[in-house]
């Protein structure tokens, strides 16, 4: 969006001049408003001029008037009203251009290039190439798109808005080994802007050189210093991947520590890597903070379950992953906890009732629902544990483990 808008001044600027000696009072009124940034107050002006006096370049800056306010229908009106008069003073070329500028913005891509690509055979010297390419990407014709810059870039081999284009075309064509080299090159020549950094690391983790991104994350990290918290998230999703969860977790604690409206989530992830790196109180703490914020975050309560019972602390873990099944009654997981942590202690019946439970919101897999068969044959008679065991067999006919186990049933209620 950033270059969009600076091809589209770019254009802006040189229309206004071409008004600029228009002898009516209307018109320079309409100019001195217009670059005051006042743009309904100049359509005004213009159009009152018009009144009194078709002219090319009153009806242009129409047009870049109704631009300024993002009326893109009543721009290209305009534009196309400045270019049905042929003034042979102002060249048809920026007309076009700033014709195909506007149904760009209005995403009217095919239209757009029609006009650009009449612009650029009449002035090749022009910038239209980054325009025609911008349509092109937004057409998904990324090999007239790549065609188009790199004979743009031939042309004007130092304009960093192409060399973006290409880099971006690299990496919506999957080659991002080339957008790599870019992005390297752009953030060589301009080491203060960090977006040029993130773009990097972004390639090379789809390049799957995990390890180079975490160092152009920490360059950049150095070189901005606090001032991009999205360094840290970047980095600290990166060492998740890598299962480097310390360094994951210090990167989100300084994203917390220097913003004091920091999400749940940034809470929720802080937690997530402290538990990961077995730092309990950290954690316990983190998804505490989460739940301050955010009540309903499920993940957090069922997480403080376990941290609870790595502390030995049962019934605080038995609240909490209850309490992660209330707030989100779809979700398997705090209930194959709870089944778990009773089928240790030896409560069969409460652990096959929250086995059922687990099993009837999602598809586990036959090792739990052989866990849950094997609590079921402590508490139920034989013959509902056989009918059980059956229709396990019909869902999972190749798990060796149900028929030793039906075997072992079956011969236990011969004795």
């Amino acid at each position: 969006m950033e270059m969009k808008q600076k091809i589209i001044c770019g254009f802006l600027i040189l229309a206004v001049s071409v008004a600029a000696a228009y002898t009516q009072d209307s018109a320079q009124k309409g100019n001195a408003a217009f670059e005051q940034g006042q743009f309904s107050q100049a359509i005004e002006q213009y159009q009152i001029a018009l009144e009194k006096h078709k002219s090319a370049a009153v009806l242009i800056n129409l047009g870049h008037a109704y631009a300024g306010l993002e009326r893109w229908p009543e721009a290209v009106r305009a534009y196309e009203a400045a270019l049905a008069l042929e003034d042979r003073e102002i060249s048809s070329a920026d007309i076009l251009g700033y014709l195909g500028q506007a149904e760009y913005k209005r995403q009217n891509y095919k239209q757009a290039l029609l006009h650009l690509g009449k612009a650029k055979n009449e002035k090749p010297s022009g910038t239209y190439g980054l325009l025609i390419t911008r349509c092109l990407i937004d057409l998904r014709r990324f090999n007239l798109a790549e065609d188009e810059i790199i004979q743009y870039l031939k042309i004007r081999p130092d304009d960093r808005q192409a060399g973006e284009l290409l880099a971006h075309i690299f990496r919506q064509t999957e080659r991002p080994k080339k957008a790599a080299v870019l992005y390297k090159e752009f953030s060589t020549q301009h080491p203060t802007e960090i977006r040029y950094f993130q773009a990097l690391a972004q390639a090379e983790i789809a390049a799957g050189y995990n390890d180079r991104a975490i160092d152009t994350l920490e360059m950049a990290r150095r070189i901005a210093g606090s001032a991009e918290r999205c360094l840290d998230r970047l980095l600290a999703d990166l060492y998740i991947q890598e299962k480097m969860y310390r360094e994951a977790a210090s990167c989100y604690f300084r994203v917390t520590r220097r913003n004091a409206n920091s999400t749940a989530e940034d809470y929720y992830r802080l937690g997530y890597c402290y538990f990961q790196s077995r730092q309990w109180l950290s954690a316990r703490q983190a998804f505490a903070n989460v739940l301050e914020r955010e009540p309903s975050h499920a993940r957090s309560a069922f997480y403080l379950g376990h941290i609870a019972l790595k502390q030995g602390e049962t019934e605080q873990a038995v609240e909490a992953y209850a309490k992660a099944a209330h707030i989100d009654v779809d979700w398997s997981e705090p209930y194959l906890a709870l089944a778990e942590l009773r089928r240790k202690q030896g409560n069969f019946t409460r652990a096959a009732q929250d086995y059922r439970r687990a099993l009837s919101r999602q598809e586990l897999g036959p090792t739990v629902y052989y866990r849950y068969l094997l609590a079921l044959q402590q508490i139920e008679p034989v013959g509902k544990v056989i009918s059980s065991l059956k229709e396990a067999l019909r869902q999972y006919p190749q798990d060796q483990r149900f028929h030793d186990l039906l075997d072992h049933v079956v011969r236990e209620s011969k004795q």
